[in-house]
C-alpha cells in the first residue's frame, strides 16, 4: 500500500467527534492571607468519552455509513489540585490552578488524564 492510499484512510470525514463529559463532588480548604489565598483539594466523580469516527461518507447524507466507528467509555476519576487566588480587590480574583486528573476503567488507567493548568478570575461577593 502506498502513502496516498495510507493518508487517505487517515482522514476523518465530516461528523467525527470526540466529547468527554463528567461531574463529581470537590472539596478543599483554602487560607486567606492578605493579598493571596493559597489553597489545596480534589475532586472525585465520573463521567463518559465518546467517540464517533467517521472515514468514509458525511453526517449530511442519509445513507448508512459503512467505514464508521462509534466507542463510549466510562470512567471513575480522582483529581487532586493546588492554587492560589490573588485578590486584586474584594470581589475580584486572579487564580491560578495546578491538578492532576487520573481516570479508571475497569481498574485500568484510562483516558482522558494528566496534567491540567488554569488561569482566570473568580468574582466573589
Amino acid at each position: 500500500m502506498n502513502s496516498g492510499t495510507t493518508d487517505r484512510h487517515r482522514q476523518l470525514k465530516s461528523g467525527s467527534y470526540v466529547r468527554t463529559g463528567c461531574g463529581g463532588v470537590l472539596a478543599d480548604c483554602c487560607w486567606r492571607l492578605e493579598k493571596a489565598w493559597p489553597y489545596i483539594g480534589g475532586t472525585i466523580g465520573g463521567g463518559a468519552m465518546k467517540a464517533l469516527y467517521i472515514l468514509e461518507g458525511d453526517q449530511n447524507s442519509w445513507t448508512a455509513d459503512a467505514n464508521s466507528t462509534f466507542h463510549k467509555q466510562s470512567f471513575f476519576y480522582v483529581t487532586p489540585y493546588i492554587g492560589c487566588d490573588y485578590c486584586m480587590t474584594s470581589k475580584v480574583h486572579l487564580t491560578f490552578r495546578a491538578d492532576w486528573m487520573l481516570t479508571f476503567h475497569k481498574g485500568a488507567l484510562a483516558l482522558p488524564q494528566g496534567p491540567r493548568l488554569y488561569v482566570g478570575f473568580m468574582f466573589t461577593h
